[in-house]
């Protein structure tokens, strides 16, 4: 008894070349209805003969000689001519024109108008980070000033009124000047805040801070100096002042430090 493969193969075999005989015959078929259904060549009018009319013996008539002048068929030849020059400009003119419309102006404003957008926006970066860093230059030389004014305060000018070696006069003369110059550094610092941003905006308010809180300070300690008379309940309150000056000091140094790590 056969496999059931085997049996499977055989009928698929036979289903494929049936198929393959079919398509064979159908070409065949196509073939001969083509060459069947193709017409034959035209064949020559046969003559009925008893439908032949016999010739006429009637003389021929004659016509009396035209006496016109052949002007057209003289004029056709330079119409024939012109035919030519008519087309070949038409044709010209037509090829000109295909060469105009290949021409995409639309996509070219497009691609003019993103140029220069880029441009533009280019033009807007640099200026834009060219301003920030004079910007940022104008700051750097400020906070320098105002460093360097502030420690002048810090380090010379409030010792030297706090020291007992002063007259009266000389300590008041010493004080108007000093005050003036440190109330100058405070409104440049609240100035300089107003234009910045961030830290540096905070540090300067601190340091601006600091300065009127020392000034505030040295004015008391000045005044008391000035109307101690040296001893008893004078002299208490003037070293009370004096501790109120330094503490104004190590606050006034604080604020000072993170704006000269800046310069």
């Amino acid at each position: 008894m056969p496999a059931p493969n085997t049996g499977r193969r055989r009928t698929v075999a036979g289903l494929v070349a049936a198929s393959l005989a079919l398509i064979l015959l159908s070409v065949a078929c196509g073939r001969e209805g083509r060459e069947m259904a193709a017409p034959a060549g035209p064949a020559a009018p046969a003559q009925d003969p008893s439908t032949t009319e016999p010739p006429t013996t009637e003389p021929p008539t004659t016509s009396p000689p035209t006496t016109e002048r052949p002007t057209t068929t003289e004029e056709r030849p330079t119409t024939t001519e012109e035919q030519p020059t008519t087309t070949a400009a038409t044709t010209t003119t037509e090829a000109g024109d295909g060469d105009d419309s290949d021409v995409d102006w639309g996509l070219i404003a497009i691609i003019g108008g993103i140029a220069l957008a880029v441009i533009l926006l280019l033009w807007l970066i640099v200026s834009a980070l060219a301003r920030r860093g004079r910007e940022h230059d104008v700051l750097d030389r400020r906070i320098a000033h105002l460093v360097g004014g502030a420690q002048w305060v810090h380090d010379q000018a409030s010792l030297e009124l706090m020291s007992g070696a002063q007259s009266p006069e000389r300590l008041r003369a010493a004080w108007i000047d000093t005050r003036r110059r440190v109330n100058d550094l405070a409104a440049q610092a609240s100035e300089a805040a107003v234009s910045s941003r961030g830290d540096v905006a905070r540090e300067l308010r601190q340091l601006a801070a600091a300065l009127g809180s020392l000034e505030g300070a040295i004015d008391t300690h000045v005044d008391l100096r000035l109307q101690s008379p040296g001893d008893g309940a004078g002299s208490i309150a003037v070293n009370e002042s004096a501790e109120t000056v330094n503490e104004r000091r190590h606050a006034l140094r604080a604020a000072i430090a993170p704006l000269a790590a800046r310069v």
